[in-house]
Order: structure tokens, then C-alpha cells, then sequence
């Protein structure tokens, strides 16, 4: 099994995020329910997204996560793709999929930290985008 480190890729940010595959992260391991055949092949599609956000092919990156949680949803394909969603600079999409992962597994720590440091970084950012939201532009 290997482990793959994967560094936030905007500019300023000095966060290093460890991403480990689902298929090797000790809680992450099969549920025990719904279809472990399901599982592998969902797995095999988000360790293909993988290579792909590795080689800075996020959109290709991101088809793959979203093919694998498709067929298996899994707290690490959602931190991966939200991981993906920041390296685009899409950090509402990235913020929304670190939830989703929260919401399948509460104790997966990394998607809270992850959250916290897109406010501190990018607050203002956020701030911007949301009050055009309210404008309507």
C-alpha cells in the first residue's frame, strides 16, 4: 500500500494535505455493507483520479471521482475530489464535497481542517463571491 502526498497548489497556501487511498485507510477500509465488488471498482475509479489530480489533470481527475462515488460513495473520494476542487480555485464545489465526506464519516478529521484553512485563506474571496451571489451578478 502506498501513501501519496499531494500539496494544496494555490498560490500562498502552505497547507499539506495526506491523502490516502480508501482502500488502505485503516477506517476507510470496506463498511461491510452494500456491494464490496461495488466498493473495489469505485476505488479503482478514485485511485485513477488520483494519478490523474498527481499529473495536474483535474478535470479528467475530477470525472473519475465523480464515477466512483457514482457507484460507491466513499468519505476519501469526496475528500479527493474536494482536494481537486481546490486546486481548481472552486472552493464552494470544494467546501460542499469536504462535507459530504464529513457527512459519511464524522470522525475523518482532515475535511474539518480542510474547510477551516479554505476560510482562513481564501475568506475573502468567499465573502466577494457571495455577495455577488446576492446581487445577482
Amino acid at each position: 500500500m502506498r501513501l501519496r502526498v499531494i500539496a494544496s497548489v494555490l498560490a500562498g497556501c502552505s497547507a499539506l494535505w495526506l491523502n490516502i487511498p480508501a482502500f488502505a485507510y485503516g477506517s476507510f477500509a470496506f463498511p461491510g455493507h452494500g456491494n464490496k465488488p461495488d466498493w473495489i471498482r469505485a476505488c479503482k475509479c478514485a485511485d485513477q483520479g488520483v494519478a490523474l489530480a498527481a499529473q495536474k489533470k483535474y478535470k479528467e481527475a475530477l470525472e473519475f471521482y465523480d464515477k466512483a462515488n457514482a457507484i460507491y460513495p466513499t468519505a476519501m473520494t469526496y475528500y479527493d475530489r474536494a482536494n481537486t476542487l481546490f486546486a481548481l480555485k472552486r472552493l464552494k464545489e470544494s467546501i460542499e464535497s469536504h462535507k459530504r465526506a464529513i457527512e459519511i464519516a464524522p470522525e475523518f478529521w482532515q475535511p474539518y481542517c480542510n474547510i477551516g484553512d479554505i476560510y482562513r485563506i481564501n475568506g475573502a474571496q468567499l465573502s466577494k463571491t457571495n455577495e455577488a451571489v446576492k446581487a445577482g451578478t
